[in-house]
C-alpha cells in the first residue's frame, strides 16, 4: 500500500510540476492536474505537494553526493549547491512558480523552514558537527548564499550555468575570507584581554 501511495506521489509530482512550468504554483493548478484526489493523497494540500517536492530532491542530492569525498568543506559546499541546482534544471520554470509562490506572506516561514532544512543538510554531509552558536551562524549564512544564488540561477542563460557556478564560489569565498577576518580579530581580543589580565 505505501510503494502504491509513493508511486502516486511521484505521478502527481510528475504532472503538477510540468503544468507549473506555465501555470502557477497553488492548490488550483494543483488540482486542475490531478484532480481532488490529489487532495487525499497529499493532506495538506500545495504545502503538501511543495515539502514532498523539496524532500525528494534532498534526498536525491545526498545520494549523488557519495561521489564527493576527499573535497575541503567548502569545496563539499560548493559542489552540492551545484548538484541542487542541476536536480532543479530539469524543472526550471516550474522553479520559477515556486520561488513566486514562496514569497508571499503566508508561505515565507514555510519556505525559510525549507531552505532551513537544505543548509542543515548540506553542512550535514559536508561534515560539520558544530553544537553552539557556528551551528546557526553557518546555517545562516549559507542560507543566504543558497538563496541569492537561486535567484541568480534563474535569470541565467549562459552554457552549463557556469556565471551561476561561478557565482556561488565567489560568495563561498567572500564568507571564508570574511569568517578569516573575524576570526582574526577575535584572536586579538582573546590576547589583549590575556596581557590585560597579566
Amino acid at each position: 500500500m505505501k510503494e502504491e501511495i509513493e508511486q502516486e506521489k511521484q505521478r502527481i509530482l510528475k504532472d503538477f510540476l510540468k503544468a507549473a512550468a506555465f501555470d502557477e504554483w497553488n492548490e488550483e493548478t494543483l488540482v486542475e492536474t490531478a484532480g481532488h484526489q490529489a487532495l487525499l493523497i497529499f493532506a495538506d494540500g500545495i504545502e503538501g505537494l511543495t515539502k514532498y517536492f523539496h524532500d525528494t530532491l534532498n534526498k536525491t542530492m545526498e545520494a549523488q553526493f557519495h561521489a564527493i569525498e576527499g573535497e575541503k568543506t567548502h569545496e563539499k559546499i560548493i559542489k552540492m549547491i551545484e548538484l541542487k541546482f542541476a536536480l532543479y534544471q530539469p524543472y526550471k520554470e516550474a522553479i520559477r512558480a515556486l520561488t513566486k509562490y514562496n514569497l508571499k506572506p503566508q508561505n515565507i516561514l514555510s519556505a525559510k523552514s525549507r531552505l532551513w532544512e537544505t543548509c542543515s543538510k548540506i553542512w550535514y554531509l559536508a561534515g560539520d558537527k558544530s553544537t553552539d552558536y557556528n551551528y546557526y551562524s553557518k546555517r545562516s549564512l549559507l542560507a543566504t548564499v543558497y538563496s541569492s544564488s537561486l535567484i541568480y540561477w534563474l535569470a541565467d542563460e549562459s552554457e552549463d550555468y557556469h556565471k551561476t557556478k561561478s557565482f556561488i564560489r565567489n560568495r563561498i569565498q567572500n564568507i571564508l575570507t570574511y569568517s578569516k577576518a573575524i576570526s582574526n580579530i577575535k584572536a586579538k581580543i582573546i590576547s589583549a584581554f590575556s596581557v590585560n589580565e597579566n
